[in-house]
């Protein structure tokens, strides 16, 4: 089976990099709303980068595992535990058949991830699995995941061999941000502003709205004003870019963006800052600088070069196999003797002792 949906949470859907070559034809990107954090817990589970994982927003969700696995869960604090016992954020954790993973509300952030070791036998659609619920496209079934819902693994864990279990020496914060500063470049249309008006933008501030999704966070705060828009034709978009729609309030566009727009876009958030952003929570308060394209390309390999001192010095603990048995064990190890004649069953080793009584009916 691999693992079932008894909890969906808020939205909770499949995602991994995206589907990144079909926005001419009219399919939206997609993707993972915070794609480092999917990335860290893909490599924490010695996944690829992109390899698609559970993304949940603003709640969690809880998951029976009917296999053995290993996982890692990243972004926002979910508040993580399997079985009622807590377990730990940025870290590799085993998996036995029979648990349940639960998790609580994001504390402080948006969207929290759940990787899994050699990751889910899902379909790729358009060179991804990720989910758009736009197009009832990929994921599973083109659908946020539903109680019932059962993922299959690509991959089975050998319980006869060890394993190691990763954890990344950086922990992201979790406590709460009040003030979030996010870079920008210049935008394509940002000579439509007057000086003012761009001046306006960069001094003002701003906070998410509840008119906010994986399509766009409208931001409320400094109201700015163009005269040219009636005479814009619509243009490609990109993840992270800064639209100003007639009403003078912006909206940053994210994964599930329409392919084209019309609106002015005054700046476009820096690659590097877009995990920031989308995992602000809210009341917290926005304001964007502007930097330049090499200052942004700079802070892209800076990013990656922290990601990989990380790995140089993330801690590796190796699980060795052992002969306990998991929940799943004992029961079909009940049923099979309920078959036979035997009217005692007993086990013992140095781990499990393991004793089995018939009782005549």
């Amino acid at each position: 089976m691999g693992l079932q949906v008894v909890r969906p949470g808020a939205f909770t859907t499949i995602q991994d990099f995206g589907r990144i070559k079909y926005q001419h034809s009219g399919f939206s990107e997609a993707g993972a709303m915070d794609r480092r954090a999917l990335e860290i817990a893909n490599r924490l589970v010695n996944n690829p980068i992109d390899e698609a994982g559970i993304e949940m927003m603003l709640t969690g969700g809880s998951y029976l595992f009917d296999e053995p696995a290993i996982i890692a869960m990243t972004g926002g604090d979910c508040q993580p535990h399997i079985n009622g016992k807590e377990i730990p954020m940025y870290q590799g954790v085993m998996v036995q058949a029979g648990d349940q993973l639960a998790t609580k509300a994001i504390k402080n952030a948006r969207f929290s991830y759940l990787a899994l070791s050699g990751g889910f036998d899902l379909p790729i659609i358009m060179g991804s699995r990720s989910t758009s619920t736009r197009y009832f496209v990929g994921g599973f079934e083109g659908r946020p995941l539903q109680a019932g819902d059962n993922l299959a693994f690509r991959q089975k864990i050998d319980l006869d061999q060890p394993h190691v279990l990763r954890k990344w020496p950086k922990i992201t914060r979790t406590d709460r941000i009040n003030e979030l500063t996010v870079r920008v470049i210049k935008g394509p249309h940002i000579d439509m502003f007057s000086a003012d008006q761009v001046k306006r933008f960069f001094d003002g501030s701003y906070h998410t709205s509840r008119q906010s999704d994986r399509m766009g966070y409208r931001l409320k705060g400094t109201r700015l004003e163009t005269e040219m828009q009636a005479s814009m034709l619509s243009e490609g978009t990109v993840f992270g870019a800064i639209q100003i729609p007639p009403e003078g309030q912006p909206i940053v566009l994210l994964a599930d963006r329409q392919t084209t727009g019309g609106y002015p876009i005054i700046g476009v958030v820096c690659m590097a800052d877009l995990g920031k952003l989308v995992q602000c929570p809210d009341r917290c308060t926005i304001k964007f600088k502007m930097i330049t394209v090499k200052q942004a390309q700079a802070l892209i390999r800076k990013q990656k070069e922290n990601i990989r001192m990380m790995m140089e010095t993330m801690e590796l603990t190796t699980v060795e196999p052992t002969d306990d048995f998991s929940f799943t064990d004992v029961k079909a190890l009940i049923e099979a003797i309920d078959l036979t004649e035997l009217t005692l069953f007993d086990y013992r080793s140095h781990n499990s002792k393991i004793t089995l009584k018939k009782h005549n009916k």
